[in-house]
C-alpha cells in the first residue's frame, strides 16, 4: 500500500515477516475490489474525507467528521474510498488517539462536546467499564463508512473495513482498534466475526441519556480489538468475502 501521507510516521518494531503479512493482506483486499471493477483511493486529509462523505447519506460520528469540528492531530487520520467509473461509491475513515479510553469518554474527546460523560451514565455497566479500562495506548477508531446502494452486495464493506484496519496496523501500530455502533447495527452481529473484531459491549442504551452523540440519542455499542487479537485474526482469516 502506498504512503498515506502520514507526515510523522510512528517508529514500529515489526519484524520483516509481520510487515510482509500486512502488505500481503492489503494487496489481497485491493485486488479483490479491483477484480470487481472498482478502484481504491486513500489519503490523510480530513477535509477531503469530509468532501467525500458529504456526497452520501447517513450519520458520521463527530470525532471523525471535520464538518462537525473534528480536528485530528497531524498524521492521525486516514480515509479510504472506493470508486466505480471515477464516481465514489464508498468511503471509510480512521482516527488515531493516544491515552486511556476511560479518560477520552470522561473528557468527551471521543463522543463530542454535546455527548454524555461516564459520570452521566452512572451506574455504568460493570462489564463495559472493565473493558473500557483495558483500552489504552495508541487507539484507532474506525467509522464513517457508507456504501452506495448501487454498489452493495459486492464485498465492498468487508474489504474496506479490513483495509482501514490493516492500514492502521501498517502506519500506526495501534494497541487497540475500536468502533462505535447503534443497537440496530450491533444486533446484526457482523462486525465481530466478519471484520475481525475481538468483542463488543454496550456503552449506553436507549433512554439512558437526554443528549447523545447521535441525532436520535440512540444507544451506543463499542466494538474493540487488541493488537494481539488483530495479529491472530490476520493469521487465521483471509477477510475476503466471496460474491
Amino acid at each position: 500500500m502506498q504512503d498515506l501521507g502520514v507526515s510523522r510516521p510512528i517508529k514500529l518494531s515489526y519484524a520483516a515477516d509481520q510487515f510482509g503479512l500486512i502488505n500481503h493482506r492489503i494487496q489481497q483486499h485491493r485486488h479483490d475490489l479491483e477484480a470487481r471493477g472498482f478502484t481504491v483511493s486513500w489519503g490523510a486529509d480530513p477535509a477531503r474525507f469530509g468532501e467525500l462523505r458529504e456526497g452520501f447519506e447517513g450519520y458520521v460520528h463527530p470525532s471523525l467528521d471535520p464538518n462537525a469540528g473534528a480536528r485530528p492531530r497531524c498524521g492521525g487520520f486516514m480515509w479510504i474510498s472506493v470508486h466505480a467509473a471515477r464516481r465514489p461509491v464508498a468511503v471509510i475513515a480512521a482516527r488515531l488517539f493516544h491515552g486511556r479510553l476511560e479518560d477520552m469518554l470522561h473528557m468527551r474527546r471521543l463522543w463530542g462536546r454535546e455527548a454524555p460523560t461516564l459520570a452521566d451514565l452512572a451506574p455504568f455497566p460493570a462489564r463495559s467499564l472493565s473493558i473500557v479500562r483495558r483500552i489504552r495506548g495508541r487507539i484507532s477508531m474506525q467509522g464513517g463508512m457508507f456504501v452506495d446502494p448501487s454498489a452493495r452486495g459486492m464485498g465492498i464493506s468487508t474489504n474496506l473495513m479490513w483495509l482501514v484496519r490493516l492500514a492502521g496496523l501498517r502506519h500506526w501500530g495501534e494497541d487497540w482498534q475500536i468502533g462505535l455502533l447503534t443497537e440496530e447495527t450491533h444486533e446484526k452481529n457482523i462486525h465481530i466475526p466478519k471484520y475481525g473484531y475481538e468483542g463488543s459491549t454496550v456503552l449506553f442504551a436507549d433512554g439512558a441519556v437526554s443528549e447523545g452523540p447521535r441525532p436520535d440519542h440512540s444507544s451506543e455499542y463499542l466494538v474493540y480489538c487488541s493488537s494481539e487479537f488483530a495479529w491472530d485474526s490476520l493469521a487465521t482469516s483471509s477477510g475476503i468475502e466471496s460474491s
